[in-house]
Formats: structure tokens, sequence, C-alpha cells
């Protein structure tokens, strides 16, 4: 299933579909625009074929036909992303906890297991869970090859592509489905994790520019590129765009999305960022920047997904990025992700060691601690209040299921290596919903991040796709010395495979 050697975008479309719902989605898409040029024709054909064949065989051609119109009918009645981008696929619904254990609190010991080898799905010995390992570091002298950041979404709006950085090389783009390399983006962005997908244009990319002489080439021509630019990138026509040349905002400082940059707006129209000690927001359907009136620090204002609301340093700021509200924190500076609850409220997901001051939410202290960022209000999901351990050390949550509002996936490593007790070296899903409170535990990730000889780099990161279908996560296999990527796949992705 997996290989290093590089696969051309030019064979991509030839290559072996994963599973025969593309198949039949493909073949199915492909003959509804025939249809369409030929509806007179082919209808007359059909009548005349009905009228030769049996009853087994008219069903046959009718179900074939129904399914063709059927799709033909969604396409119509559903808007196409932006830049003209295909439409979305179909959201498995039900629960994503489906086949495993839920809200179930024992201590559930890993249990010891060798690396399995690249392209090698394993299930997990204890939850069960079905993991694939879709990497070999081996092959690179840093030995690391990981998700960009929890925060940051991997997969694009199709879940056709997906990111993974290789340490001491850049970034690498890889099939979506069949988890094959492809090739290296031919840039770099400000940082590891300032890069990020569009929400609805599964070929393009945003990103940051800091490069200043390179010439690229763009939808308009070559450009030479001069620094402090928002720039995309199509990965199928490998062109470049310049969304916007920021040097006079910039003044020559280096643009940036923060020391801890968050996915961007769901609507791809709203960029958070900052140059030097300067935040702003730039809106690309108005052409229009804002700047914070107070200085930004090391961290850049963040767009939560309605781009309507931006976060930074504890407070809720308007559109104008004047502070609206403060959020109930004992720290603003601990690990945490934007995204939506479950009606579609703007919601803050963060860790808390340490009570908060104004007990909005009892002593707000748990691994997964969720602010309705329209009212402040603010409920601890996993923590001592509903009887889960004390919030674990190296936990990271990802709240970018954009189709699945309201859930998360979570990884914490704790405070050692062994995994004996609940939640330590855990992935787990977390519904938001109060109606439906749900959390499941589903795979022992094996990293050991700051407590292992690699460090940061060899922290899960977990990212959890677009659908909520599936979780990337990274490890170091109990301290190996290497840290490769892995991908569990739920039920709702296998049961349409």
């Amino acid at each position: 299933m997996l290989t290093h050697k590089y696969q051309t975008l030019d064979t991509l479309d030839k290559a072996k579909p994963r599973t025969f719902v593309f198949y039949v989605a493909s073949f199915c898409c492909a003959a509804s625009v025939y249809l369409a040029i030929t509806l007179a024709t082919t209808l007359s054909t059909i009548n005349t074929a009905l009228a030769q064949t049996n009853q087994q065989d008219n069903e046959n051609v009718l179900l074939y036909l129904s399914a063709i119109l059927a799709i033909q009918a969604e396409s119509d009645d559903t808007e196409s992303g932006a830049n003209g981008s295909p439409n979305l696929p179909s959201i498995p619904s039900g629960s994503l906890c489906e086949g495993f254990a839920v809200n179930d609190r024992r201590d559930r010991p890993m249990q010891a297991m060798a690396i399995p080898e690249p392209g090698t799905q394993y299930r997990d010995a204890v939850f069960g869970s079905k993991i694939t390992r879709i990497t070999n570091s081996s092959a690179l002298d840093s030995g690391i090859i990981k998700t960009l950041y929890s925060t940051v979404q991997a997969w694009n709006a199709d879940e056709s592509f997906m990111l993974l950085w290789h340490r001491g090389e850049g970034h690498f783009l890889y099939n979506g489905q069949t988890y094959e390399l492809i090739e290296q983006l031919p840039f770099t962005p400000a940082d590891i994790e300032q890069l990020f997908w569009s929400s609805s244009n599964p070929d393009l990319l945003y990103y940051p520019n800091t490069v200043v002489g390179r010439t690229v080439e763009t939808t308009q021509g070559s450009y030479l590129l001069r620094g402090n630019e928002i720039m995309s990138y199509n990965v199928r026509s490998r062109l470049f765009t310049v969304i916007k040349d920021l040097n006079s905002v910039c003044a020559g400082r280096r643009i940036s999305a923060g020391n801890d940059a968050q996915n961007i707006a769901f609507n791809d129209d709203v960029f958070a960022l900052r140059c030097g000690t300067q935040g702003f927001s730039y809106r690309i359907s108005n052409d229009t920047t804002t700047l914070m009136q107070s200085s930004a620090g090391v961290n850049a204002p963040q767009a939560f997904p309605s781009g309507e609301l931006f976060y930074h340093d504890g407070n809720i700021l308007n559109q104008q990025l004047v502070p609206q509200r403060a959020l109930d924190l004992a720290s603003v500076n601990e690990h945490s992700n934007l995204g939506r609850l479950e009606n579609g409220n703007d919601a803050y997901f963060a860790v808390a060691f340490a009570a908060n001051s104004k007990n909005s939410c009892g002593d707000g202290v748990g691994s997964v601690v969720v602010h309705d960022v329209t009212d402040s209000s603010c409920r601890v999901l996993v923590g001592p209040a509903n009887d889960y351990p004390y919030t674990l050390s190296g936990t990271h949550i990802s709240a970018l299921a954009k189709q699945r509002p309201g859930w998360v996936a979570v990884s914490s490593i704790g405070y050692g290596t062994e995994g004996d007790t609940a939640l330590e070296q855990e992935i787990y899903l977390v519904n938001t919903d109060p109606q439906e409170s749900e959390v499941c535990r589903i795979a022992h990730h094996r990293a050991t991040g700051r407590l292992g000889s690699i460090g940061y780099f060899a922290e899960p990161h977990p990212v959890l796709s677009p659908s909520g279908t599936r979780i990337l996560f990274s490890s170091d296999w109990n301290n190996s010395g290497k840290v490769d990527t892995f991908v569990i796949e739920l039920a709702g992705f296998l049961s349409g495979s």
C-alpha cells in the first residue's frame, strides 16, 4: 500500500482506487456530464433498451440511471467551493466513537509491541482500532516525518491529498487515500505549521511568504518574491498566486502567523497575522487590512472558523480586532485549538493545569476544557470534575473536523512512558455536545515526546480529518530514535471503503 517512490500528479488519477466508492463516484460523475450533453438521445436509447430486455435487466438499468441522476441532482443543488472547486463528498453520520467503549475511565495498560513495517496495518492490542504506519523515516538523515501540528489540517478539503513534514527537507504532498508520497512542495513557509489548506478548493494551499528574491510562476506570470506576501499554491497546476502584498503593513518586519499558529477561517476569506509585534487581519473579499491597536507580542491574532471573531492571549476580538470579552483562563499559553461546537458556535478548546479565577466552570482544570466564545461560558469535558485523571502533560487537541463540529481528537503523553494509567500514552475522541457527551479512548500512540531522546518532534500532534473519519499522529515508538506518522481509520471511513 505504501512506497516511498514518488508518485507523480500526472499519474495520480490512474492509480488504483482505494475504494469501490471512489471508483463509482468518478465513473458516475463522468457519465452524468455525458448524460447532460446527450440527454434526448440517451433517453431514446434507454427506452429502446428497456423494451428489448427482461425485467431483471430493466431493474439494473434503472438502478444505474438513478445513481447517475442522484449524483447530478446533488451537484446541481449544492454550491461549488471557491474557485469552481468540486463539491465535497457526503459525510458519514453517527458517532465517531462507533466500535469503541464510551466514557470508560478504567486503566487500560499499554501492551508491548514491535514497530510495524512501513505500509503495515495493525490493530491496537488494547482498544482494537485499525492503524497503519504510513511513512518510513529511516530513509531520512533526520529520521523524522511528522504532522505539521494538531492545530493545522493535514488533509485537503476532499481528503484526496495530505501534507507531512520531513525534518531537514521540507513539506511533502501525499495521496490522502493511499498515503503514497507524491512530491516535495517547491516552497518554504514562514514556519513548519504555517501552511494551510483551503477548506473548499481541494487543490489550494495558503501560506505567508518570507522568501525574498526568488522568481515563481504565478497565474499572472513570472513574479519576483518580495517577502511579506500572502500566497496560494495550486498543487495540480503548480502555479502560485499573490493574494496580497503586505509590505506596506510590515514595513521591513517579517510576516508570521504567530508562535502558535491556528488553522485559517473555514471561509477561506480571513487571515490573521503579525509583522513583528503588529497584529492584523486581512480579508480577501473586500481587500481590507485591519490593525490591532495594541502590541500583539509573539502571538498573532487567530481567526475562529466563522471568520467573524478572533482570539488573542485570552481575549475574544471582533472584526475590528477590538477586545469584546475575556475567557476565564488560568493561563493563556496552554495548548489549545480553535474550532466549533455542535451548534456551530466558535469555540476555544484548551488544556488547563490550574484553577481559573472566576469559577465559570468549576475550577476549570482538565485535559480538555471547552469555551463557547460567543458568551464566554465553559465546560470541563475531560478532567477530575468528571472522574478523569488530573490534566496530563503533553496533551494536544485537534478540533479541525469541519464536517463534524463539536468533535475533537486528543493525544496525551502523561508523566511516564509506561501507558499503564487512563489516558496516558493515549489518543481519544471527545464529543462536546452536552446532550450526547462521549469520550472514547481509541489507541496507544507510544510517543515519548519530551520524555524521550528526540523531544518536541516526538510528540503525537494528532490531526482529525475534515470528515472526522481519520486521525493522523506521529510517534517515536517507545523512544526508538525515529519519528514516523500513522493513521487511524475510524468506522465512518471504513464503512465507506
